[in-house]
């Protein structure tokens, strides 16, 4: 009797320590894919901070057309690299708010494409 509680007691520490080190192994995963989409996500959300304001300065001094465009469709592809980094987010966690983020990331990004795609005045 002794030895048959003594094997169901090994197998169930067994059992949990395998559960244990599953778990841990898993959690590190996320932790990695976390830790990578937030870094590649760095750099744009900085510039997409920053492109109200620099936009908004661009404008006020007559930037020609071409310049324009080219920092948007930049913002465009930041916007782009948001939303696919928050897809990441929100695949790995399963967090609401990196799903609503990826959301507006995509308005972001339709809007600069939309912007992009007007047709360019030439005054004379």
């Amino acid at each position: 009797m002794k030895r048959a509680t003594l094997i169901i007691i090994l197998l169930i520490a067994a059992y949990s320590a395998y559960s244990t080190l599953e778990w841990r192994v898993e959690k590190e995963k996320i932790y990695v894919i976390k830790d990578y989409a937030v870094s590649l996500s760095d750099h744009p959300l900085l510039e997409i901070a920053d492109a109200g304001s620099i936009l908004e300065y661009l404008i006020e001094n007559n930037a020609s057309d071409l310049i324009l465009r080219e920092r948007i469709r930049q913002y465009s592809a930041s916007a782009r690299t948001l939303e696919y980094s928050s897809l990441i987010l929100y695949k790995a966690t399963g967090d609401e708010k990196y799903r609503l983020f990826r959301t507006a990331m995509v308005n972001l990004k339709d809007f600069f494409i939309s912007v992009n795609n007007r047709p360019i005045l030439i005054l004379c």
